[in-house]
C-alpha cells in the first residue's frame, strides 16, 4: 500500500486497507491478457491448469486472501474459463482484437508484479507444451463439479507450493525457497493465534 494512499484517504476521515476480506467484503484485482490471445490457444490452458494452483502464494499471498474464495461471492473459486462468466476464474471478453481474458483469481492484497509473473509463466507453459484448454464452462462455476478448485486455504497453497517442480523451474531455487519459508512463516504465526471467534464461541460453550 503507497503511504501517498493512505494520507489521502486520511484526509478525508476514511482509512483504506489492502486485506481483500477484512470486513467479510470482497476487494479484487483483475488482470488481462489482451487482443492476441484466443480462448483456443494453449496460454489459457496454462493459465487454469495445474502451475496455476502451485503459484497460489504469488496470487493469494495471505491467511485473508481465501475469504474471498466463497461459493455465490462473485469471486472465483475454480480454475474453469467461460465466455463473460463472472463465476469462472478466467473470463474471456470482447470480440475480436479486442477479445482478452480476464484472470479474476488475485484479490487486493496480491503484489502485482509477482501476480503477473506467476500468470506469465503458467501462460507460457502452456504455450510451450500446446495444451488444449477445453470446452468453456458453461452455466455457474460454484456448482460444476468438474471444474477444477483453486486452493482454498494458505496452508494449501503452501503444501502446493512446496512440492512443485514447475515453480523452481519457472523462478529459480532462490525464490521458490525464499517464499516457501515465508508462506510457512506466515501459516506458523498464524496458527499461535487464539481469534476473537474462537473465544466469543467457547465463551457461549462454557
Amino acid at each position: 500500500m503507497l503511504p501517498e494512499w493512505k494520507a489521502m484517504f486520511e484526509n478525508h476521515g476514511c482509512q483504506v486497507v489492502d486485506s481483500p476480506a477484512a470486513f467479510g467484503l470482497i476487494g479484487e484485482t483483475t488482470f488481462l491478457f489482451s487482443a492476441w490471445v484466443k480462448p483456443e490457444e494453449a496460454l489459457l490452458r496454462g493459465l487454469q491448469d495445474r502451475p496455476v494452483s502451485e503459484l497460489a502464494l504469488f496470487v493469494a499471498p495471505a491467511i485473508n486472501s481465501y475469504k474471498r474464495f466463497a461459493a455465490g461471492s462473485w469471486a472465483p473459486t475454480t480454475l474453469a474459463w467461460g465466455y463473460d462468466n463472472r463465476t469462472c476464474g478466467f473470463r474471456v471478453v470482447g470480440h475480436g482484437q479486442s477479445r482478452r481474458v480476464e484472470c479474476r483469481i488475485p484479490g487486493a492484497d496480491a503484489n502485482p508484479y509477482l501476480a503477473m509473473a506467476a500468470l506469465l509463466a503458467a501462460g507460457l507453459d502452456g504455450i510451450e507444451n500446446k495444451t488444449d484448454p477445453g470446452p468453456e464452462l458453461k452455466g455457474n462455476a460454484y456448482e460444476a463439479g468438474e471444474a477444477e478448485a483453486f486452493p482454498s486455504s494458505l496452508r494449501e497453497a503452501v503444501a502446493n507450493w512446496e512440492k512443485s517442480d514447475f515453480v523452481k523451474k519457472a523462478f529459480g531455487d532462490g525464490v521458490y525457497k525464499h517464499y516457501l519459508n515465508y508462506g510457512q512463516l506466515e501459516q506458523g504465526l498464524f496458527d499461535k493465534v487464539v481469534t476473537d471467534y474462537e473465544r466469543r464461541r467457547m465463551f457461549e460453550r462454557g
